[in-house]
């Protein structure tokens, strides 16, 4: 695992950061870490607006990078970046694919033509009674890997 994962991984945490604000954030910084430890004027002068860079100085003053990565290995999940080797290549084609993936298992390259259910931490009714009827969802369960 790249040693600056733990910063994306905490900078994942801040809800106003999706592809497009971790791709400036990347392109402005070089790294994460830069990106966590940056002044609110420094997040700012990268074109950041005033609410997501809000965000990045109050999750570094209220989390830890290492206590996230605590509580991801406690839970036996990985978490790899897109600038990854294991990050699967065709979740990169997409328009908006997440700058952090997280999965418990292992990738194989035999999965590289899997599907997976990419959701959120709060589904609605409807989310969960839609992968509720597929043959292989449910919490904890996996098909293939």
């Amino acid at each position: 695992m790249a040693a600056d994962t733990k910063f994306w991984v905490a900078l994942s945490r801040a809800p106003q950061l999706g592809t497009v604000r971790f791709r400036r954030l990347e392109s402005n910084f070089g790294d994460m870490e830069s990106v966590w430890n940056a002044s609110y004027n420094e997040l700012k002068a990268t074109g950041l607006e005033d609410r997501p860079a809000q965000e990045i100085v109050a999750a570094r003053n209220n989390s830890s990078p290492d206590d996230e990565m605590a509580a991801l290995e406690r839970a036996e999940v990985t978490a790899v970046t897109w600038n990854h080797s294991t990050y699967p290549a065709r979740l990169k084609e997409i328009a908006d694919p997440p700058a952090v993936l997280f999965y418990k298992g292992t990738l194989l390259p035999s999965d590289d033509r899997s599907v997976a259910i990419v959701g959120t931490r709060s589904p609605t009714v409807y989310g969960r009674e839609a992968t509720a009827v597929l043959p292989w969802s449910g919490p904890g369960r996996s098909y293939g890997g």
